[in-house]
């Protein structure tokens, strides 16, 4: 059995003979991981929003994020950077990885992804802490300025 998707897009996933996603979604395609297509994981979209399916070595549904993203980057590092709408802010965003783990809540106005692994972040006060990628706060959100700087690899805060 060609175990490769044969159906991609439109409303659902068939892989082979066997319908692996129903036909619901607006669209469905496949993640981008580490600059690779994925055979695994899909993204879906539905009236706007995006969710992600995951499935097993067996082409079944293993695990599902139901379509609440606004926004959703490729996956770097196995971390993507997603947003969901907010009637009170802009969009607020926060981080998941490649098994469907959210590792931070959608909690922030902005994550950025640095070059060193850690992200920074402005909450909805206006002040930038730093995270790393398993959502582990490193610098609180206290401050009005956090700068990186590759060389000679350090963070300049201004408080």
């Amino acid at each position: 059995m060609n175990n490769k998707p044969v159906k991609c897009g439109g409303v659902g996933l068939q892989i082979g003979n066997k319908i692996v996603v129903d036909n619901i979604y607006d669209d469905i395609r496949p993640a981008i991981i580490n600059g690779e297509v994925s055979d695994h994981l899909f993204v879906t979209l539905l009236n706007d929003e995006m969710g992600l399916i995951l499935l097993n070595d067996d082409f079944e549904q293993q695990d599902a994020l139901s379509p609440q993203f606004t926004y959703m980057s490729d996956f770097e590092d196995d971390i993507a950077i997603v947003s969901i709408a907010s009637p009170r802010h802009k969009p607020l965003s926060g981080i998941i990885d490649s098994h469907l783990t959210i590792m931070t809540g959608c909690a922030f106005q902005q994550v950025k992804r640095l070059p060193n692994g850690y992200f920074k972040v402005l909450d909805i006060n206006g002040k930038y802490g730093i995270i790393n990628k398993a959502g582990d706060m490193v610098f609180k959100c206290q401050y009005k300025s956090i700068e990186y700087y590759s060389e000679p690899n350090k963070f300049e805060i201004e408080v």
